[in-house]
């Protein structure tokens, strides 16, 4: 490669890197390096410019992957703010560990689809805390809650 090139080449990788580190176009108030926000009004506490309300199309679809489980009979998804609220109905065949199985499979999804952090082995951490119910069809199993800073639901 000639000097001419490799002269063209570093000249571009430096402004390049220097757009980069000026925040390039992000004259919008977006933060560089964070990815752009999915709600609508409230913001993390951590960083304050990362949306963190569930949309209705992510709440469709944390319900329609939950309920697609044979076992479960209904599923509810509500938010206050960085409270939600999961409801989890499962058949009366059901076993109560299942039925927290099935509890803490609803929590990952809302988490993965959602704009929590996204569960990797364990729950994890987040920014949302939630509050889940499993029942039978005519009585309550278990109550469960997954605070921000745990990293599995603990159950009541």
């Amino acid at each position: 490669m000639s000097s001419a090139r490799w002269v063209v080449l570093l000249v571009l990788v430096a402004v390049m890197t220097v757009a980069a580190a000026c925040g390039g176009d992000s004259d919008e108030g977006a933060s560089a390096g964070l990815p752009e926000a999915r709600g609508e009004t409230d913001t993390s506490p951590v960083h304050p410019n990362v949306e963190l309300d569930i949309t209705d199309v992510q709440k469709s679809q944390s319900l329609r992957e939950i309920t697609d489980y044979g076992e479960v009979v209904n599923a509810t998804l509500s938010q206050s703010g960085i409270s939600v609220t999961l409801d989890l109905t499962v058949v009366s065949t059901a076993t109560e560990e299942r039925a927290k199985e099935l509890a803490d499979q609803f929590v990952r999804v809302v988490k993965r689809r959602g704009p929590d952090h996204r569960p990797v082995n364990q729950l994890g951490t987040g920014t949302l805390d939630y509050t889940i119910t499993v029942s039978y069809p005519d009585e309550e199993i278990s109550k469960g809650v997954k605070s921000r800073i745990a990293t599995q639901i603990s159950w009541k």
